[in-house]
């Protein structure tokens, strides 16, 4: 319809335009012949549909810029909410998803959550930068390299403070740090496990040089370890007890390392929605009560939520520790951390925990 009306438009053009150079004689002839050519140009008939083409198509343009301003404010009306991997110590989020404590929360204020699971923390930092996440559960080491990277992170809450361990086969003969030497470790590149595993190989008087050390995903690493083409694997809960349950694997006894798991925002996200971020805060403190209050329930929620089973999470529930506070002492810890990390190489700028890293804007539960 679109093509013939422009035909019609150019017929009628070059039509008029030779009438008035050979005929036109006086303004009434001029007058009296645009009209014969105009209705034969569009008979009554085809001017309405004309008429009605045009205000067809002028209404949808108008309603798709509606559609596109709606749409604008409803991007504008949504948190993006995530966590790193699969892990116990994010039971708060999971307890305040499956209760869909964030959409009640959220509502008074017209804005609903997304949740998303991310496998690695490149896509965590590429999801920040392009503000495709607002908010990210994660451990403090995460959250130390991605700030070191140049993307502008705050610490607004507290999740846990749990416990890694390095796994070994049962029947591996691998009982303590020291025989790790020539032996090949999996991991994820710049996760927690990842900095508790430079940590403890420097414990023991083991270099770079000295352990084989491969960058997994969970589900990879566990596949190897289980087929046992790796030796040993720094994990968190789940995956540990996992293995233990399943009589592959046990710990190295003094093999583990407190890491501090936490709610991570872009500091943009907190800037432009202050009132959201601190919803997301007290929703993550209060949720943190109840999952302290109640043990099982909260460890049947993890269960389903992580789709798992109930005795892997109840095994891992002792590794976790729900009363935890961000006070100095944890600062402390958490800024040993980063520059142990820059010490390692591991990143290459510094970070300043208390200053630029923890959000003090608005009421953030520090000590």
């Amino acid at each position: 319809m679109a093509a013939r009306l422009d035909e019609l438009h150019l017929f009628g053009g070059r039509q008029i335009g030779r009438q008035n150079s050979e005929h036109i004689r006086d303004k009434q002839e001029g007058v009296q012949w645009r009209k014969k050519m105009r209705m034969q140009a569009y008979p009554r008939g085809n001017a309405q549909k004309y008429y009605l083409v045009i205000s067809i198509l002028l209404f949808a343009s108008f309603a798709a810029a509606i559609g596109s301003l709606a749409e604008s404010a409803d991007s504008d009306s949504v948190v993006h909410l995530g966590s790193f991997s699969k892990a116990v110590d994010y039971a708060p989020y999971l307890v305040a998803r499956h209760k869909r404590l964030y959409e009640m929360a959220l509502k008074p204020y017209n804005v609903r959550p997304t949740y998303d699971e991310f496998q690695s923390l490149p896509s965590i930092n590429e999801a920040f930068a392009s503000k495709r996440l607002d908010v990210v559960f994660e451990a403090e080491a995460p959250c130390i390299v991605g700030r070191a990277a140049g993307i502008d992170l705050k610490i607004l809450g507290l999740s846990a403070v749990v416990d890694v361990p390095i796994v070994v086969h049962k029947d591996g003969g691998i009982t303590k740090l020291s025989e790790l030497r020539g032996k090949k470790v999996a991991v994820l590149a710049g996760s927690s496990a990842h900095y508790v595993l430079l940590k403890l190989l420097e414990r023991a008087g083991l270099g770079k040089n000295d352990v084989s050390v491969l960058d997994m995903t969970p589900p990879d690493a566990k596949s190897a370890f289980d087929s046992k083409k790796i030796d040993a694997w720094a994990i968190w809960p789940p995956f540990v007890e996992q293995e233990e349950l399943a009589g592959i694997g046990t710990t190295i006894p003094n093999g583990s390392g407190k890491v501090v798991v936490v709610m991570v925002a872009r500091t943009g996200f907190v800037q432009d929605k202050p009132k959201i971020a601190q919803v997301l805060i007290d929703t993550l403190n209060s949720t943190r009560q109840w999952v302290s209050m109640h043990p099982f329930e909260s460890q049947q929620i993890v269960s389903n939520e992580l789709k798992i089973s109930l005795a892997v999470v109840q095994r891992a529930w002792s590794r976790q520790d729900w009363k935890a506070a961000i006070d100095n002492p944890l600062l402390i810890d958490i800024q040993n951390k980063a520059d142990f990390l820059k010490s390692v190489g591991f990143i290459r700028k510094s970070v300043d925990v208390r200053n630029s890293l923890i959000d003090t804007s608005i009421n953030a539960p520090t000590k």
